[in-house]
């Protein structure tokens, strides 16, 4: 058995405290050698910041994940060439700027663009990325040619509408849209739709989770303005 002064407890207690919080053993040395109201004060202050610096990282990564495994969960169960109806909550979002497609720009380059803007403004570029048409008659005439692009950010400036979507799946790389907005055309047609959008189009399955972009999984998502849904 070894006995303690109390005074010896209090400096185990408070050396004690201080590696809870994460003060290294160098700065708690140099304050129990030198204790004052202020050194502690100031000490707090410090450490204070880091750990709510700390905190902000973790907040910000268990977001990113939780976001990243919604939509992979919410992807996995979907059969490719599906089209169905959903109802979906508002999403934060923010919207790039609109593009100026030149020439034979495609959608790499507009990519890249919104890539550079990401940058800029400091965005968490982790997030999804995807491409936004204003309408579904935009979507038709360039598949390939988003609006603008857009970042899946819960701090985002924007936001998608609440409401009734139709949904639809297919696989293939970045812009690789097929005959999407055909098989979309016809599907409207057989349900006496009048689709007018806007379009969210995002990767929920992308090089993150395959090695060939012949297996990313491309969700198109048309937001129905209230009507008549046949069917």
């Amino acid at each position: 058995y070894r006995y303690y002064q109390l005074e010896q407890i209090q400096m185990v207690k408070l050396i004690d405290t201080l590696r809870n919080m994460k003060i290294p053993l160098k700065e708690i040395k140099a304050l129990v050698q030198k204790r004052n109201i202020e050194s502690i004060t100031q000490l707090f202050s410090s450490q204070e910041r880091q750990l709510n610096s700390e905190l902000r990282k973790v907040c910000d990564a268990l977001t990113l994940i939780g976001t990243l495994r919604f939509l992979l969960q919410d992807a996995i169960p979907r059969n490719e060439q599906d089209i169905v109806f959903e109802y979906r909550e508002s999403r934060r979002i923010t919207l790039g700027p609109i593009n100026d497609f030149q020439g034979e720009e495609d959608y790499y380059r507009g990519f890249a663009k919104f890539y550079r803007f990401a940058t800029k403004f400091k965005l968490n570029k982790s997030y999804p990325i995807g491409g936004y048409f204003n309408s579904f008659e935009d979507f038709c005439a360039s598949p390939s040619r988003p609006t603008r692009f857009f970042l899946i950010d819960p701090d985002g400036r924007d936001k998608s509408p609440a409401g009734q979507y139709l949904l639809t799946y297919q696989r293939g790389g970045y812009g690789s849209v097929g005959e999407l907005p055909a098989r979309l055309k016809t599907f409207a047609e057989n349900q006496a739709l009048d689709l007018k959008g806007p379009i969210y189009q995002i990767y929920p399955i992308n090089e993150l989770h395959a090695m060939s972009s012949d297996d990313y999984l491309l969700e198109t998502s048309i937001f129905l303005k209230p009507q008549r849904i046949r069917g």
